[in-house]
């Protein structure tokens, strides 16, 4: 899969934003060598990983004028292939600075030829604006309330990619409306409902993948990517 890039956006905080980064980075017909965790309110794939950093966008600052790929950061993921990674700071604010011809040029630097993913958080900043334009697919991570297919309908329109799927999760404790529902107030775009998958989660954390659960819906995931016009 040349050229593909997956960004992954959240209708609202706390949807799974990492998480689904996470699987789509395990998952294996993806091929993904690298991963971006560009998440302005903290957080991000290497939080689930264990994967201490660094080096964030953050410490860019200094030479955001000359930017190119060697500022990006190498690191190696526990048995798997070697990836880049930026690490979102803990602020949206921080990211501020990144304005003009900066944010793209730095989203040049670090978005190569191969298949990556992005976890952009809410996607409440420039550079994450940038990614997204990159992308080949995009995947909206929302709540299965009415206020997030509501916060989801609101944020569709400032998505262009390709290919754009939203994702439903049912959270717990929250009252739950079904895929059908999501898929009246969000018409016009492919719903698939996301397990909340504690065992998946977990085995992501090891590097494992498997055929059932999280791992199985990211597979459905990545084909409707791959198909959807």
């Amino acid at each position: 899969m040349p050229g593909t890039g997956i960004a992954v956006v959240g209708a609202t905080g706390g949807c799974g934003t990492t998480t689904m980064a996470a699987a789509i980075t395990a998952w294996g017909g993806a091929g993904i060598c690298r991963v971006l965790g560009l998440d302005g309110h903290g957080g991000g794939p290497h939080t689930l990983w264990g994967v201490r950093v660094e080096r964030g966008v953050d410490h860019l600052d200094a030479v955001r004028a000359e930017v190119d790929a060697g500022h990006v950061q190498h690191i190696a993921h526990k048995g798997m292939a070697e990836w880049d990674l930026v690490a979102g700071p803990g602020s949206a604010m921080t990211y501020a600075g990144w304005g003009g011809d900066l944010a793209p040029r730095l989203v040049a630097a670090m978005v190569p030829q191969g298949p990556w993913v992005a976890d952009l958080g809410r996607g409440d900043h420039q550079l994450a604006e940038c990614v997204v334009k990159h992308a080949s697919g995009v995947v909206v991570m929302t709540p299965c309330s009415l206020d997030g297919a509501e916060a989801c309908r609101h944020l569709l329109p400032h998505i262009s990619a390709p290919r754009v799927l939203v994702a439903a999760v049912a959270r717990p404790g929250e009252h739950h409306v079904s895929r059908r529902a999501i898929r009246r107030l969000v018409p016009g775009h492919t719903v698939m409902e996301v397990p909340w998958d504690r065992r998946g989660v977990g085995r992501l954390a090891s590097g494992a993948t498997g055929r059932r659960g999280l791992q199985s819906c990211v597979g459905q995931i990545m084909q409707a990517l791959a198909t959807d016009g």
